[in-house]
């Protein structure tokens, strides 16, 4: 192949990539420069806000209150291989301004020169999702994470991202964990639906999403004593209970019969 068709092809391939989870017309969109990348999901820009990568989440880098986890050296590395410092980016997102985190950093899906950032490290493993609500981009990032997973991309190679038991996922702490154990209740609160399992760990399940979810979620069989579960999401401790939000039908599963 000629070389001239050889640099065409590869720029067609590579403008092809990059349309992985493209912004929507509809979404807002902000110009801005790097300074500096914090890590796989934090950069600062030259503005000195700090912007989170919103909808994944990459392992820890060391830090002085923190300990370093398999794989964050690596999104980190990757990322600041995108962003130098000076890189004009464009933060995406779907309100008329943009949200804080309860650590002051604004939350946005990041584009630079077309690219998707979040896909992008979902794409290659380097990134797990988690579910946004009411978020145009959350099933293409879904899907982007299901492909890394199923090919063994990556953190998806590390036994860390296989189920661990409610016990160990306890004994880890607060944190986006994949938990497998058996349910020992059910019961309902004024706001949200429980799936009690071994160990004291409470899965719950608010009404008011419902709607968003689906009138055959969670499905009648997960509602039965002793049947094997599989949920993903941020474990944290509160009201004397280990709980888990489940937000999105990809968070739970029957057994091993993970979508």
């Amino acid at each position: 192949m000629p070389r001239t068709l050889t640099l065409i092809f590869c720029a067609l391939f590579a403008t092809a990539t990059w349309s992985d989870c493209p912004a929507p017309r509809d979404a807002h969109r902000q110009v801005a420069a790097i300074d500096t990348v914090i890590d796989g999901d934090t950069v600062r820009l030259r503005d000195q806000r700090l912007i989170r990568l919103i909808g994944i989440d990459t392992p820890e880098v060391d830090g002085p209150y923190r300990r370093a986890e398999r794989g964050g050296d690596e999104a980190s590395r990757w990322l600041k291989q995108q962003l130098p410092p000076g890189q004009t980016v464009t933060l995406v997102h779907f309100g008329k301004t943009l949200e804080k985190d309860r650590y002051g950093r604004y939350l946005a899906h990041l584009y630079a020169e077309q690219e998707n950032l979040q896909a992008a490290l979902l794409q290659r493993g380097l990134a797990t999702g988690f579910n946004l609500d009411h978020d145009a981009l959350r099933p293409c990032y879904g899907r982007l994470e299901a492909q890394a997973r199923q090919q063994k991309t990556g953190l998806w190679r590390y036994p860390q991202q296989q189920p661990i038991s409610v016990k160990a996922a306890i004994e880890a702490g607060k944190g986006f964990r994949l938990v497998q154990g058996t349910v020992t209740g059910l019961k309902s609160s004024r706001r949200n639906q429980w799936l009690m399992l071994e160990g004291g760990l409470g899965l719950y399940i608010r009404h008011s999403d419902s709607q968003r979810l689906g009138p055959h979620f969670p499905p009648q069989s997960a509602l039965r004593r002793g049947q094997q579960l599989v949920a993903r999401g941020y474990l944290f401790f509160s009201h004397n209970r280990w709980m888990l939000r489940i937000r999105h039908p990809n968070d739970l599963w029957l057994g091993d019969k993970r979508p």
